[in-house]
């Protein structure tokens, strides 16, 4: 569990409700935009797009140009929520990287083996414990954002205020993955996913793939699952990092050879191994 948080804290930082079905028109055009490689300036819009927490400025979504005082004032209390979100994110990374900090800390200075299995434990339960104190928090700042979005009604303004609900859904799944909430991050991921156009975005197959192998990671433990089941969220998993890094490195990269070599030889062997 420990070293599974520091993975995702790291790969944070280094690339910073079901799905219902809604339109099958709108499968296929996004089908079809995922075979196409983005340009170099493409893929660093995107990747500013993932990364940056002063995406609202950088994009320019402060300001709803309306005359409906509602729709304005729903505009405004949707974005006050999130500026609450993005310090509760920034929070938990400050908090995360202490725990990074005192757990080396803690491992250098308790030398006796059975005593440091125990702190390092401690540490671990009480890193876990306010990690799921900051995801209530989360979880309410976004069920906000959200419900303040789903009010505004005049046809002109829903558009923008769709803008920030996709950026607040972007943050949201980042900030259930760094808490280990992998299937309700893969169930947003998937949600995302059916907007026109994002199956471009490399990040997106990529935080995807870390939230089903989160989920296949605390499956392959559980004796109730069959291997079948194993076997298919694996498959999924691989896809969605096959797809990562085909749209950022391209079909005939080593990167990509790579990655299906290693693919290949993971789905050789058992799900439980």
């Amino acid at each position: 569990m420990r070293r599974r948080a520091f993975f995702f804290l790291l790969c944070f930082l280094v690339f910073s409700e079901r799905v219902f079905a809604e339109d099958a028109l709108l499968d296929v055009e996004n089908q079809q935009r995922s075979t196409k490689r983005p340009t170099v300036n493409e893929t660093r819009r995107i990747e500013e797009k993932w990364a940056s927490m002063d995406i609202l400025a950088a994009e320019g979504v402060y300001t709803l140009h309306t005359q409906d005082q509602r729709d304005s004032a729903y505009y405004r209390q949707a974005l006050s929520h999130f500026e609450l979100a993005l310090a509760t994110h920034t929070e938990l990374k400050a908090k995360q990287k202490e725990y990074k900090d005192r757990l080396a800390f803690l491992d250098l200075t308790t030398p006796v083996l059975w005593m440091k299995a125990d702190v390092l434990d401690a540490a671990a339960r009480a890193q876990r414990s306010l990690e799921q104190r900051f995801q209530l928090k989360l979880n309410r700042h976004y069920h906000d954002i959200f419900q303040s979005l789903a009010e505004i009604h005049r046809q002109e303004n829903q558009e923008r205020a769709a803008e920030l609900k996709a950026i607040a859904e972007r943050h949201f799944s980042v900030g259930l993955l760094l808490t280990g909430n992998y299937a309700a991050a893969a169930d947003l991921l998937a949600k995302y996913s059916r907007r026109p156009g994002v199956l471009t975005e490399w990040p997106l197959h990529y935080y995807w793939h870390l939230a089903l192998y989160g989920m296949f990671s605390a499956a392959r433990r559980n004796r109730g699952i069959k291997d079948e089941e194993l076997r298919a969220l694996r498959r999924s998993k691989n896809e969605k990092l096959r797809e990562a890094v085909r749209l950022k490195f391209g079909e005939e990269s080593i990167q990509m050879q790579h990655t299906l070599q290693m693919i290949r030889l993971e789905e050789l062997g058992s799900p439980r191994s």
